[in-house]
């Protein structure tokens, strides 16, 4: 497998990021604003993007902000009660799937693994990743890793899409990760 894949063989999963589970996240506005910058930079690609809710009616709706803009992309709101969200992108002819949000070691981490099991490559974004614990989001990211996902952060990602300083979209993605 190749460490390098393009933009359009990719789509973006963000999972749970939801009223109730994000306030008491560790690190939760650097993932916050890494979030929106991940959505942004996905729009620019006109990437589909899915966003998952578990269980909202007890946990609230995907905060407020993530889902503006997205005019131009394909947005889809899945709500779940199973932890993995991995049957939310059944339907998606990407052979990469981007996953990001909340917990690492619950959400993220069995939809990861339930992703690799149906032969996708599947990335997650450290960054936009968080648990309530900072220990808890560790260990997963360590047990992914060595199963085979790869673990970047969003700058990582979006400039190995750009590839070039001569990318159509190079000074646009740079604005948003100033």
């Amino acid at each position: 497998m190749s460490w390098r894949f393009k933009s359009e063989e990719s789509s973006l999963l963000v999972v749970d990021m939801q009223e109730k589970l994000l306030p008491v996240m560790s690190g939760v506005e650097t993932v916050l604003h890494n979030t929106h910058v991940l959505i942004r930079a996905l729009a620019q690609f006109r990437r589909p993007i899915v966003f998952t809710e578990q269980y909202p009616r007890g946990l609230g709706r995907t905060v407020p902000g993530l889902l503006e803009n997205l005019e131009q992309v394909s947005a889809t709101i899945v709500e779940k009660t199973r932890f993995s969200a991995a049957h939310a992108v059944a339907g998606f002819r990407s052979r990469v799937l981007i996953v990001s949000g909340i917990e690492a070691h619950i959400c993220v981490r069995q939809t990861a693994l339930d992703l690799l099991e149906q032969g996708k490559i599947v990335v997650v974004v450290a960054d936009a990743t968080a648990s309530r614990r900072e220990e808890h989001k560790r260990i997963a990211l360590e047990e992914l890793r060595s199963r085979g996902v790869l673990i970047v952060s969003v700058e990582s990602l979006l400039f190995d899409w750009l590839e070039d300083s001569r990318h159509p979209l190079f000074k646009t993605i740079a604005q948003l990760i100033k």
